[in-house]
């Protein structure tokens, strides 16, 4: 979860996703489902269900248009064990968006990109600080789209014809595809690795919230049309501002749309 459209910075730019968010906020849907600490005075407890919102920021560049800044906000459900100090868990994702610089074209990730995104298994460690204050690490997590048997160090493949090439989507076309609309649009049929780490410096048994490290490598196998076969590279914007997350504690029974009625006041902090 965090980084799946990272490397589409590129592409073109636009909305990336499945269901994307709405801007109209319920407050009820808000109140009933983001729970209170039931005691401030016990010890802290992050096992349960939380909802969780990613957001990375990258810059790329691309044709007639320079550099690009891609922000990608992912939304999904992590359902954590601590255990002492330790945590363990796993994730899904329920929605992804991304919104660009450009306005010359958009990105669409078709429902079955979001749909064959598997879940994602969570560990960490809960730190107590010397001044009283509690931090969490995430370890690092790496994420493979439409690949199989390759390893965080080799080489990615660059043909259809490679035999670690999947259909992740099960659409019939290698790899995982993505949907571009304006100047050179169609779709592009890609691979990718990335890994994300995450650093929770805000910590109660209700918010989890801090900062992401992460990088991203994509492959275009193949594409539609000839401006969508080249390889862009995008570069993270790192930094509390630009590549954080925000978990927010929600029911055990709780469900991605219960989130989405929810809406983003779900992540709200301190009016924002």
């Amino acid at each position: 979860m965090g980084v799946l459209c990272g490397a589409l910075a590129g592409a073109a730019g636009g909305a990336c996703g499945g269901r994307p968010p709405t801007d109209e906020l319920d407050t009820a849907g808000v109140s009933a489902l983001a729970l209170v600490a039931s005691s401030s005075d016990g010890p802290l407890d992050l096992s349960g269900r939380w909802a969780r919102l990613v957001v990375t920021t990258a810059e790329s560049e691309a044709p007639l248009v320079g550099t690009v800044t891609t922000v990608n906000r992912t939304v999904g459900i992590v359902d954590l064990v601590q255990d002492g100090d330790g945590l363990t868990g796993v994730g899904r994702v329920c929605t992804i968006d991304v919104e660009t610089s450009s306005s010359m074209a958009s990105t669409v990730v078709p429902d079955a990109f979001v749909a064959s995104l598997p879940e994602r298994s969570v560990s960490g460690v809960v730190v107590a600080e010397g001044d009283g204050s509690v931090v969490v690490e995430l370890d690092r997590a790496w994420e493979w789209l439409g690949l199989t048997g390759v390893d965080e160090d080799d080489a990615l493949p660059d043909s259809i014809d490679d035999g670690r090439v999947v259909d992740a989507d099960g659409d019939g076309h290698p790899g995982v595809t993505i949907e571009v609309t304006g100047m050179g649009g169609g779709e592009m049929y890609f691979v990718q690795r990335a890994w994300r780490e995450l650093h929770a410096s805000t910590v109660s048994s209700t918010q989890l919230d801090g900062e992401v490290v992460w990088a991203s490598e994509r492959v275009v196998l193949d594409a539609t049309s000839r401006p969508l076969r080249a390889n862009r590279p995008s570069t993270p914007i790192l930094g509390a501002d630009a590549s954080y997350f925000r978990s927010t504690r929600i029911p055990a029974d709780a469900t991605c749309s219960d989130i989405a009625a929810a809406g983003p006041a779900l992540f709200a902090r301190g009016g924002s």
